[in-house]
């Protein structure tokens, strides 16, 4: 029974340190501008079911050193969806939809729905929730001076900062949770063939009406077996082969 258990101990020493070798091996060739081997080593942790923001982004940047604009485009999104706040993905990710030159424009977001997505994406999800759990332990830490506080204007005070900090901790829950629902309720996808025809119906002989360039972005509504209903970058909608784009979380 110890051997055994010996046995599978030393086996996931092995396997988490083989996928870390990896990634460490992707990050070494990245450094070096080998970028077409760091490509080889990421791939590896993504299809071995990994996933982070500095994965995605490193695998993105390797691509667009290499001109390959939608598979860059589609990691960094994927970046950008796990971290919101690096700017360093934001600035990548807008230098690859530059060499994208998609001819559609883009229809921004207005009101009070820009308002609420530009607040709460200052912080990622998981941050919001480190945010909330400290101020959760302000609201301990008041009510514990409330509770054995004597003077009437301490007791006021600590209820007053107990008050305050509850507030502040429900604030970063609901932007929190969110944002968390912005990321998963994301049905976003990236244009993998260039040229790929929009059409007015799920069928080759229906009007055509536009045509994407490879790396462009568009909304999932709906899917049948071999089609995709999109919504596009200026709010028109169409259908194009789902062997032509890529979801972002399929």
């Amino acid at each position: 029974m110890k051997l055994n258990l010996a046995f599978w101990g030393l086996l996931l020493v092995c396997l988490v340190g083989h996928a870390q070798d990896a990634f460490d091996a992707g990050n070494k060739a990245y450094r070096k501008g080998k970028y077409a081997e760091a490509i080889s080593y990421y791939e590896k942790e993504v299809a071995a079911g990994k996933t982070g923001a500095a994965l995605h982004f490193n695998l993105g940047t390797s691509y667009y050193q290499q001109q390959q604009i939608a598979p860059a485009i589609y990691h960094l999104e994927k970046a950008r969806l796990l971290d919101p706040t690096d700017n360093a993905i934001t600035t990548n990710l807008g230098y690859a939809q530059e060499r994208c030159k998609d001819t559609l424009p883009q229809l921004p977001q207005v009101g009070f729905e820009k308002m609420l997505h530009e607040a709460t994406t200052v912080l990622s999800y998981d941050r919001w929730g480190m945010v909330a759990i400290g101020w959760a332990l302000v609201v301990f830490v008041c009510f514990a001076g409330y509770y054995v506080s004597g003077s009437p204007v301490k007791k006021r005070r600590y209820f007053t900062g107990m008050s305050l900090s509850l507030l502040l901790v429900l604030g970063c829950l609901f932007a929190g949770f969110f944002q968390k629902n912005e990321v998963n309720s994301d049905r976003s996808a990236i244009v993998f063939q260039d040229r790929t025809e929009v059409w007015s119906e799920p069928r080759m002989g229906s009007e055509p009406k536009v045509k994407l360039r490879e790396g462009a972005k568009v909304w999932v509504l709906s899917k049948t077996a071999q089609w995709a209903n999109v919504r596009l970058s200026d709010a028109g909608t169409g259908w194009v082969k789902r062997t032509s784009i890529r979801e972002l979380q399929p």
